[in-house]
């Protein structure tokens, strides 16, 4: 089962004015694997070669409103590659990371 985070710019243009610099960060991530239409999936470092393994432990889907994170499993690279983005976004703009209820999160 996986968790989702929405993630939320206080000016909602910087998003829509922003978009290819942050498609473009996305990219640089270094657990960056893949993109698919507007999905950008990240895949962990650890246990990659196990059989079964998922092809992504993140898919970041980008909307000109909001980034949703849906995250299936955080081994540490995905946790750093996590904090590196929203710290990137922060470094930018005010945002809000708030999960499927709408509460608050600690991202």
């Amino acid at each position: 089962m996986s968790a989702e985070f929405y993630i939320n710019a206080l000016n909602k243009e910087w998003m829509k004015i922003h978009s290819g610099l942050i498609i473009d960060k996305i990219k640089q991530l270094e657990t960056f694997v893949m993109e698919k239409t507007n999905e950008y999936w990240l895949l962990g470092f650890e246990n990659r070669e196990e059989p079964r393994r998922w092809l992504y432990d993140v898919r970041i889907i980008f909307t000109s409103d909001f980034i949703l994170l849906e995250i299936s499993s955080h081994p540490p690279s995905i946790e750093n590659t996590i904090k590196e983005f929203l710290t990137w976004i922060r470094e930018r703009t005010i945002i809000t990371v708030n999960d499927e209820d709408g509460e608050v999160s600690n991202w």
